[in-house]
């Protein structure tokens, strides 16, 4: 087996040094940027009443998960998707409808509308699969499908985690 030359042996030692440095400066003040904007989106979403939020139920890392681990086209998009939504989610009010915010979005980039949807569907999921959105948001019943004719049902009655029929996966087109 031949040794390695003196070449090859300090352009290894040159990546070592960049794989440890970590990424530049830049990199990491416009990833702080989108995770603070995907932590306003989750806290607008879904905000912490007697229950955790998304943003303590970990919807952030998993949003990201998700958005790494798509398509580099998605990831593309999505990622500049998010500086106009984070200044949609700046401008308008935490108790604006839904609506408000959708015009906001459209306001500042029309392309960024369709990432705003799929990122509302990533939090929704993200928090009604984690342990505090199907454990303590909805009710947990390991066996479901008990006939009762006569529940009542009262503003505090809660969904079952473990009931997914009326439950649309799919996203919206268009």
């Amino acid at each position: 087996m031949r040794r390695p030359d003196r070449r090859t042996l300090l352009s290894a030692a040159a990546m070592t040094l960049v794989v440890a440095a970590g990424p530049p400066a830049k990199a990491e003040a416009a990833t702080s940027a989108r995770e603070d904007t995907l932590r306003l989106l989750s806290d607008r979403l879904i905000p912490e009443t007697d229950t955790p939020g998304a943003v303590d139920a970990g919807c952030v890392a998993y949003v990201i998960g998700c958005i790494e681990r798509s398509a580099p086209a998605d990831r593309l998009r999505l990622i500049e998707s998010l500086e106009p939504i984070g200044a949609a989610l700046r401008t308008t009010p935490a108790d604006a409808p839904w609506s408000a915010l959708v015009s906001s979005v459209r306001a500042n980039s029309a392309a960024a509308i369709r990432a705003l949807y799929e990122l509302r569907y990533l939090v929704l999921a993200g928090y009604y699969t984690s342990e505090v959105g199907a454990a303590k948001e909805l009710r947990y019943d390991p066996v479901p499908g008990r006939f009762a004719p006569d529940v009542p049902v009262t503003s505090a009655t809660r969904a079952f985690s473990s009931d997914w029929t009326g439950v649309s996966m799919g996203l919206r087109r268009g």
